[in-house]
């Protein structure tokens, strides 16, 4: 049987079920008997008359609802986790200097101000009397915190470049010691 062929019996059951006035016919055979390896009816849903068929198909229904309910009777949920408490960070003032409360370090896009003003600062592009002029003491003072710690580690690598160099002309004249006392 293909599909048309199928669709057109499906058609065909429920013309006759509304013509009877029973449900579906089909709803009939919901509960199959198995016997010798071959599916058979029960003996209720082969009779010819609705009332018949009608009856065992409520009686298969109320078959299907005890026996859905008794296993959601037995289904428990499992218990739900346990939530831990959230932890609360403290708040403090914005290191840029402007004075907003925050959970971090530096209220959003605050970092990259104070970084530009710096970086200005450097370049000779701005001026102490602008800053003085149009920021805060908290600003000012946190930008000349991160000026000195700039100008710190610009030392520390200034120094370090010096030993680096004063390394390599002793192992240049160690080569050289070397070489003369080869010839």
């Amino acid at each position: 049987m293909n599909g048309k062929q199928r669709k057109a019996a499906a058609k065909e059951r429920k013309a006759k079920a509304a013509v009877v006035g029973t449900a579906e016919p089909q709803q009939a055979w919901a509960s199959k008997h198995v016997k010798g390896g071959k599916r058979e009816a029960p003996e209720e849903a082969e009779e010819a008359d609705g009332a018949g068929a009608e009856a065992t198909v409520h009686s298969i229904k109320e078959a299907h609802m005890k026996k859905a309910k008794r296993k959601t009777e037995l289904k428990q949920l499992p218990p739900l986790p346990k939530l831990k408490a959230a932890r609360m960070r403290p708040t403090r003032d914005c290191e840029c200097g402007c004075g907003e409360k925050t959970k971090a370090r530096f209220a959003p896009g605050h970092d990259s101000w104070q970084r530009g003003l710096m970086m200005r600062l450097e370049r000779g592009m701005l001026d102490r009397a602008w800053m003085e002029e149009n920021l805060g003491a908290g600003q000012i003072a946190a930008i000349d915190a991160k000026v000195k710690e700039a100008k710190a580690e610009a030392r520390k690598a200034a120094k370090a470049a010096k030993v680096e160099a004063a390394e390599t002309v002793v192992e240049e004249a160690e080569e050289a010691e070397v070489a003369a006392n080869d010839e």
